[in-house]
C-alpha cells in the first residue's frame, strides 16, 4: 500500500511548470518547488509562514500545492487589461490553517514573474502584538509612531524591489521637509528617500507615508505597475494593541501612523495595479474569531473601507488535496504509515496547518 502511494504521488503530484504565468487547471494539486533564488529574492525578510518554514528545513524542498483559490486570484490578475482605471481589489478570506499566506506567496511569485513593483505587508499583527518601539509622532498630532517597525519594513520593500529602485524614473514628485534642519528634495531617487528612512529611524513611520503616496502617483502615471499585498488586513480594526508610548495611554490600531498610511494605499484612487488583502481570525481578538466572514472581520469600517472588492474563499482541502499532501509526507517519511488517514480527515478538518501539526506526532 505504501508503495502504491508513493510510485502515485511521484507520478501525479508533482507539477514541473515552475512560471506561476504558466499554470492551469490541468496542475490543480499537483505540488511545484520554490525556487531558492525567488525565496531569496521575496522572502528573505519576511511573507513565509512558521510551519511552511518548518516543513522545508525537515523536508530540505520548499514544496507548495496548487489550489484552485490561487489559480482564481492569479486567473483575475491575468486577465487585467485596461490598467487606466482603478486598481481592483480582491480579499481572500477563510479558516485559520486553511492556507490564505500561502495564496498570497503564490500571487507574490506571479506578480514578481511579471514585473510588478511590490508592496508587501507579510503579517499586520506583528505591528500591533509586538512593536519594536512605540513614540508619539512628530509631525502628525495624536498619532504614535511604530519606526523601528517601520524602518524593517522598509528594508522588506528594499529587499523585494531591488530592480526597481535602479530605475531612474522612480523620483519623489516634491520636497519633503523631516525637521527644521533635516529634508529631501524633489525629484531624488525612491532608494534615496528610502535609505534615508532606514538610517534615520525616527522619520521611518514618516518615510514610509510619503513612499505610499509617492508610489500610488508613478503608478497612475503609468512608470511602474504596482501589486500591494496585505496579511491580515483586519488587525487595522481591532479594538486595542499593545502599543504603549512612554505615557502608557492607550493605543488603537487607528492612532497608529502606519494604519493609516496602508488604509490609504488600499484606496481605489490610482491605477495600474491591483490589490489583494487576507483576512485572518487569528489577526482578531480572541473574542472575536467565531466567523471568518468578511464583514464579521473587518466590522462595518473595516468593510466599507475597502468595498467594493472581489471575495475569493479559501476552503479545507478537498480530497485530491488531502491525499495529496499525505502522500508528499509519506514520501518525505514525516508520515509513518498509509492508514489512518479517515481520523486525520476528521481530527483535522483537511486544515493544512492542523494536518502538519498532527502528523508530526504520528
Amino acid at each position: 500500500m505504501k508503495l502504491l502511494y508513493t510510485v502515485y504521488y511521484k507520478l501525479q503530484s508533482r507539477c514541473e511548470i515552475a512560471l506561476r504565468t504558466k499554470h492551469s487547471k490541468q496542475d490543480l494539486y499537483k505540488f511545484y518547488t520554490l525556487p531558492d533564488e525567488v525565496r531569496s529574492a521575496i522572502f528573505e525578510l519576511g511573507g513565509i509562514t512558521r510551519v511552511f518554514n518548518e516543513q522545508t528545513q525537515i523536508f530540505n524542498e520548499s514544496s507548495i500545492l496548487i489550489r484552485n483559490c490561487m489559480l482564481e486570484l492569479v486567473g483575475y490578475l491575468k486577465s487585467m487589461t485596461n490598467f487606466d482605471r482603478p486598481s481592483p481589489r480582491f480579499v481572500l478570506y477563510g479558516e485559520h490553517g486553511v492556507g490564505k499566506s500561502m495564496a498570497l506567496v503564490y500571487a507574490l511569485q506571479y506578480a514578481h514573474e511579471n514585473n510588478y513593483l511590490l508592496v508587501h505587508i507579510p503579517w499586520v499583527l506583528r505591528w500591533f502584538a509586538y512593536p519594536k518601539e512605540v513614540s508619539h509622532s512628530l509631525t502628525k498630532e495624536g498619532m504614535v509612531d511604530l519606526n523601528i517597525d517601520a524602518a524593517m519594513w522598509l528594508r522588506h520593500f528594499q529587499k523585494q524591489n531591488t530592480k526597481w529602485l535602479e530605475d531612474p524614473r522612480l523620483t519623489t514628485s516634491q520636497e519633503y521637509v523631516w525637521s527644521p534642519r533635516e529634508k529631501s528634495e524633489a525629484n531624488i531617487p525612491l532608494a534615496a528617500l528610502i535609505e534615508h528612512g532606514i538610517t534615520r529611524v525616527k522619520y521611518a513611520s514618516d518615510v514610509v507615508d510619503v513612499l505610499f503616496t509617492e508610489i500610488k502617483k508613478l503608478s497612475t502615471e503609468g512608470v511602474c505597475r504596482t501589486f500591494v499585498c496585505v496579511d491580515g488586513y483586519n488587525s487595522f480594526f481591532a479594538e486595542k494593541t499593545n502599543c504603549k508610548p512612554e505615557d502608557k495611554s492607550k493605543v488603537l490600531p487607528s492612532r497608529v501612523t502606519l494604519t493609516r498610511s496602508v488604509i490609504n494605499l488600499v484606496q481605489s484612487d490610482w491605477n495600474n495595479g491591483a490589490i489583494v488583502l487576507a483576512l485572518s481570525p487569528r489577526a482578531n481578538l480572541p473574542d472575536r474569531r467565531e466567523s471568518h466572514l468578511p464583514l464579521y472581520m473587518l466590522k462595518k469600517a473595516g468593510f466599507e473601507s475597502i468595498d467594493p472588492f472581489v471575495p475569493i474563499h479559501v476552503p479545507e482541502l478537498n480530497d485530491e488535496e488531502f491525499h495529496n499532501l499525505l502522500n508528499l509526507y509519506e514520501s518525505k517519511k514525516w508520515l509513518q504509515t498509509s492508514e489512518g488517514r479517515e481520523e486525520i480527515a476528521f481530527l483535522t478538518k483537511r486544515v493544512p496547518q492542523k494536518m502538519y501539526e498532527f502528523c508530526s506526532f504520528k
